[in-house]
């Protein structure tokens, strides 16, 4: 049985060795979380814009929080590299799993984002206006020419 003194000693080591286990494993994570949301907004991107529901602002929220947990992980990786093993780690496992919530999030808000609900009757119903405006509009014009011919009819009838 450990004493209270060697528990303490103890702690610091096992908490480094658990952290140096579990790194590449934490890392290959985030890289997967990383890759999944640049792969999504990639697929977006390359969507004309007529089928793209998503904004610009969006996709470009998306892409700077890949960009800083990038440019995040790579400080992190060169300051663990310079380090020894016996001392305490700059990359931590808990320290990714808050960056990976933040590339989970960027992804949930852009796959949560809902397509705008256009049903058919809609896009008929704007067709079916659009032609009876214009059918209107066509025999209103037929009707006042032949309105205008009628009068002048009259006027050499009643000459």
């Amino acid at each position: 049985m450990l004493t209270k003194f060697q528990r303490l000693l103890e702690r610091p080591i096992t908490y480094r060795r658990t952290e140096h286990l579990k790194r590449d494993e934490h890392l290959s994570l985030l890289d997967k979380g990383i890759e999944a949301v640049q792969l999504y907004v990639d697929a977006i991107s390359k969507l004309n814009e007529t089928e793209r529901y998503h904004s610009e602002e969006d996709l470009s929220n998306a892409t700077s929080v890949i960009d800083e947990v990038k440019d995040w992980k790579n400080k992190k990786v060169v300051e663990q590299e310079a380090l020894e093993l016996h001392v305490d780690p700059a990359l931590t496992t808990r320290d990714m799993q808050k960056k990976l919530k933040e590339v989970e999030a960027a992804l949930r808000k852009l796959t949560s984002k809902k397509k705008p609900k256009v049903t058919k009757k809609k896009e008929e119903a704007k067709k079916n206006d659009t032609q009876n405006e214009a059918t209107q509009k066509d025999q209103d014009a037929q009707n006042q020419s032949s309105s205008s011919e009628g009068t002048s009819d009259e006027i050499h009838d009643e000459l």
